[in-house]
């Protein structure tokens, strides 16, 4: 499963900056601050639910974040509560949100 993390996440054992492209085994549940870059981890990313992005920003000058996410998350429904992915995953289907969809 390959990602774009989006912020700083750190995975039990690695730390992985915004801008990475990464590799990371299924077993790998995805936080909602990762960009999903093929259909095996976009199932997964809609498999884990609808999670808030979190802040996108590039925070080194090596790693260089070019472009806003294509799969995210976006709400479908307000008083059901419905969530929907966009891009790769928009045919996957509607889900209700489990957690806060606000940011702290």
């Amino acid at each position: 499963m390959r990602y774009r993390i989006l912020s700083p996440i750190f995975d039990g054992s690695s730390r992985y900056e915004a801008g990475q492209i990464v590799d990371m085994p299924s077993s790998f549940v995805p936080p909602g601050c990762v960009e999903p870059l093929d259909a095996e981890a976009t199932q997964a990313f809609f498999d884990a639910g609808p999670q808030p992005l979190g802040l996108v920003r590039q925070q080194w000058d090596d790693l260089i974040l070019t472009r806003y996410p294509s799969v995210y998350w976006r709400l479908v429904n307000a008083t059901e509560n419905l969530w929907a992915l966009t891009g790769r995953g928009s045919d996957l289907g509607v889900v209700k949100a489990t957690r806060p969809m606000e940011l702290p």
